[in-house]
């Protein structure tokens, strides 16, 4: 053996060696850096070491009041973002109420048509005196603008001074035919619903309070993500089990979506907010959050907007909660999928696909009460789970865009048949799983709460957040303790950490 290998081989050694050596005990103060870190995102105070090296160690008592702390519900709550996903989304909320700017002045390009006979085409810059007490232009005049190479004129309104909702400090130029404040037109429209969107006589409103602009479409959206975080901490502060996360019929309200709900949603999502209870709250509220009661349909956070908009499909929310609550994933078979010819529409039976489908799509039926992108909630008022006009249709040949549009009316395989008549989401899910749409998430979170795995799931996630574990490093005795431990303790969150972080095993390093 050469130098350079004899080297090599004694280094190899000494490593090894060190990798086995016995666990070795950290100080009591090192211990609690490490935990504060962990809990509350700061290292202990000059006079809670003191107070720890008086006690001889952190005790029990310490944790909890560490534990009851502002900075521990943000790391419970930054935790929990990695679940959710709550970042904002990217697709718009309604374009058609989306306010924007050309040379400084505000206005609806998708409705420009209606108003000046040009899409995404703005007023021009004069301003515009002649209008009645509702910013309804009383004259016009014509202008010309190079579209394709040719000039075309338009009508054109002018801009009116408008004081917006987002902005009480300030005022705007709006295009008048935008700026419009009446709540009907001549033909009895009402200008606060979708049906106005595409009607000359209805504008934006009393201070804009019916549009947007990107700024603020951009605050909705960080609110509803910033709603799901508001669920972790009002979880952590007044100590609710575990389950009320996922499972609980409130919204939370800050400002903004105080604000949206109102005026907004019932362009857009029809989300369906107990509408006669919206809290009192200024628009620049950001920060103040108030917990409004729901009807039994909603669940927690899994029916919140910033997770059925985060999460579009009824697939994907299924696939989430699968991943990010049951600790499980979908993984093709080795060779990925291969069709092998079997060409039902079904794919919990198609071969390559059921392996996987078979699970996703009674699970996605969850969600089958809720709309794809989009937050609103489809009642049985509005599309029973059986249409008997829909399935004679479809017998006939003669179905309306109504019944084509969501309901089964045009079998094409032997397999659709049985579904003929019947609402889409409901399609495919066998006479076990055709309550699932009805029952919501939530009955999927009771199943998972009863037989453990919800349990389980929470407590390795909580391990990787505390302990620094990944999937392949779990000590399986140890999750399946602290996982008992837990869930006879009707989901105690603050237990479980407390259970994880005081075990011997924490605190160690190796």
């Amino acid at each position: 053996m050469n130098i350079l290998a004899m080297l090599l081989f004694v280094v190899s050694m000494a490593y090894a060696e060190s990798t086995t050596d016995p666990i070795v005990e950290v100080t009591s103060v090192e211990f609690a850096r490490s935990l504060s870190l962990k809990l509350r995102g700061v290292v202990p105070s000059k006079s809670e070491i003191e107070e720890i090296e008086t006690r001889g160690g952190l005790d029990t008592e310490l944790i909890h009041q560490w534990m009851e702390s502002d900075e521990f519900a943000e790391q419970v709550v930054w935790h929990h973002k990695f679940l959710f996903w709550n970042a904002p989304f990217s697709n718009n909320l309604e374009q058609k109420r989306t306010l924007l700017t050309s040379s400084g002045i505000y206005y609806r390009r998708f409705v420009s048509q209606y108003h000046r006979g040009l899409i995404r085409q703005s007023c021009s810059d004069w301003e515009n005196t002649d209008v009645n007490e509702w910013n309804q232009p009383q004259s016009t005049q014509t202008s010309y603008v190079t579209q394709g190479g040719q000039q075309v004129s338009y009508e054109d309104e002018g801009w009116v001074w408008v004081t917006p909702y987002w902005d009480s400090t300030t005022t705007i130029k709006v295009c008048a035919f935008d700026a419009q404040t009446n709540l009907y037109n001549e033909a009895g429209i009402d200008c606060r619903t979708a049906e106005s969107n595409k009607v000359e006589d209805c504008g934006c409103g009393p201070n804009l309070q019916w549009c947007m602009n990107r700024n603020t479409e951009a605050i909705y959206k960080e609110s509803m993500a910033e709603e799901l975080s508001e669920r972790v901490r009002q979880m952590v502060s007044q100590e609710l089990p575990y389950t009320d996360l996922l499972t609980e019929n409130v919204m939370y309200y800050n400002g903004p979506l105080s604000f949206y709900y109102q005026h907004l949603d019932p362009f857009i999502q029809k989300t369906q907010a107990p509408t006669e209870t919206f809290p009192d709250l200024d628009f620049s509220d950001r920060n103040t959050w108030i917990g409004v009661e729901t009807s039994e349909l909603y669940s927690g956070a899994l029916t919140a907007p910033g997770w059925l908009l985060r999460h579009q499909t009824n697939r994907g929310r299924a696939n989430r909660f699968y991943e990010a609550f049951l600790c499980s994933t979908f993984v093709p078979p080795i060779g990925g999928i291969v069709d092998e010819g079997v060409s039902t529409p079904d794919l919990s039976l198609k071969r390559g696909c059921a392996d996987c489908h078979a699970r996703l799509e009674p699970w996605r039926g969850y969600w089958g009460r809720w709309a794809e992108v989009s937050s609103s909630y489809i009642s049985t008022d509005e599309f029973p789970s059986f249409s008997q006009e829909c399935a004679d249709c479809a017998e006939s040949g003669s179905c309306n865009n109504m019944c084509r549009n969501n309901y089964m009316v045009d079998p094409a395989h032997v397999d659709d048949s049985p579904y003929v008549g019947w609402y889409l989401p409901y399609v495919y899910l066998k006479l076990d799983q055709q309550y699932h749409p009805d029952d919501g998430p939530k009955s999927w979170v009771d199943t998972v709460s009863m037989d453990g795995t919800l349990a389980q799931c929470v407590t390795q996630n909580t391990a990787s957040w505390l302990y620094g574990w990944s999937p392949d490093e779990m000590d399986s005795e140890l999750l399946t303790e602290w996982s008992n431990t837990f869930e006879n303790s009707d989901f105690d969150y603050e237990k479980l950490i407390l259970e994880m972080v005081m075990h011997p095993a924490y605190g160690r390093v190796q």
